[in-house]
């Protein structure tokens, strides 16, 4: 993968585009630049962390090996349902890029009337019935401590977090695909503080200044 990196922005990769086995997969930029659909055998080699072995450090005296045992907090080993967490997240993201693959017929204009839907709002966005949701999603819940921050990051680290586009089948395609994004709940739990947040974080990856622009300053 060839590294770009954004100006004031993160290091990404440029797009490598791959052929799909799924159809409606297909001729989507978003999707085919994304790393292959894994096997249940790819998807545990590749999120297994092993601690190295060497039988020599058998021989040293335990002040030293006892340092070493703090190798296996670095382990990690699969389990079902990190393999069935994994699937998830990968539907989960081709899934939401089938209804904006950019060279469909009338993405431009969903763009626009979204737009315009927004803009006629008033602000007000609590008449839902004017916004359709083409994204799916789930929830994880578990007690605190049994490794959900853990196999979200390991799995979230198989995917690039930003992707440049500057050519698809040598038509000029200039765009950043921002794969995925990690937000934490703000400290006062409000939609505005994890708006602020999302549009920091967005900042930060891709050198634009949406914070500057809708946040900072504005009403409650």
């Amino acid at each position: 993968m060839n590294r770009v990196i954004i100006p004031n922005g993160c290091n990404a990769i440029e797009a490598d585009y791959s052929e799909q086995v799924i159809e409606e997969y297909r001729k989507n930029p978003f999707i085919e630049a994304l790393p292959s659909i894994l096997s249940t055998e790819e998807a545990i080699e590749k999120m297994a962390i092993y601690a190295e072995y060497n039988s020599k450090e058998r021989m040293l005296d335990k002040q030293y090996r006892i340092h070493l045992v703090q190798r296996l907090f670095q382990c990690f080993q699969p389990l079902w349902i990190h393999l069935d967490l994994e699937s998830r997240i990968s539907r989960v993201i081709r899934q939401g890029y089938l209804a904006r693959n950019p060279f469909r017929a009338g993405y431009a204009q969903s763009l626009q009337e979204g737009l315009r839907n927004i803009n006629g709002l008033n602000n007000e966005l609590s008449n839902n019935s004017v916004f359709r949701a083409t994204a799916a999603g789930f929830t994880i819940i578990g007690v605190s401590g049994m490794g959900k921050t853990t196999a979200i990051n390991r799995i979230l680290s198989l995917y690039p977090q930003v992707i440049v586009h500057k050519d698809y089948n040598e038509i000029k395609f200039s765009m950043y695909q921002l794969v995925w994004l990690k937000l934490d709940c703000p400290f006062d739990s409000s939609l505005r503080g994890l708006a602020l947040e999302f549009f920091r974080k967005v900042d930060d990856l891709l050198g634009t200044e949406y914070h500057k622009k809708f946040g900072l300053g504005r009403k409650r």
